[in-house]
């Protein structure tokens, strides 16, 4: 839901995963683990602005150190590093060429939600919580590239 309300995002969607007949329908097998999303940032007419390719690859490595300088209210992200999953070309917005990050719940993090009867869960889903708001933050800051041809 996250990436849904944020204007910072854009939710691509994913079509259902049909592994029949390789596991059971009612598998866990079947629930998504991969959100792919484009980033913006606002527009100076009041809008939004998609991200070019350059500025995606740009927050994601913004996102894998701490940030310098002044965030304002945002100022207890600065230090925290994420990984997101490598931005992948996917087409274009309003004539700029986009790439998307992906969210991820790898084998490692479900492994941890689910270890002492689930009550590590919360946990990880405020770190998730905290690299998208991250990711928000450096997607409106990051310096814009030329789109020109």
């Amino acid at each position: 839901s996250h990436l849904r309300n944020d204007p910072s995002f854009e939710l691509l969607p994913v079509p259902p995963l049909d592994r029949r007949p390789l596991v059971e329908a009612t598998s866990w097998d079947h629930i998504q683990t991969v959100f792919p999303f484009l980033l913006y940032r606002p527009a100076s007419h009041g809008g939004k602005v998609p991200l070019s390719r350059e500025e995606t690859v740009q927050v994601y490595r913004l996102l894998q150190g701490g940030l310098a300088g002044q965030v304002g209210s945002r100022a207890h992200l600065a230090p925290l590093r994420f990984q997101l999953g490598q931005p992948v070309a996917c087409g274009s917005r309003d004539g700029v060429p986009v790439s998307a990050l992906r969210l991820c719940a790898s084998a490692r993090l479900i492994v941890e939600a689910t270890a002492q009867a689930g009550r590590n869960a919360a946990a990880v889903i405020e770190r998730a919580l905290a690299a998208l708001d991250k990711t928000a933050l450096l997607a409106r800051t990051v310096r814009p590239t030329s789109h020109a041809a």
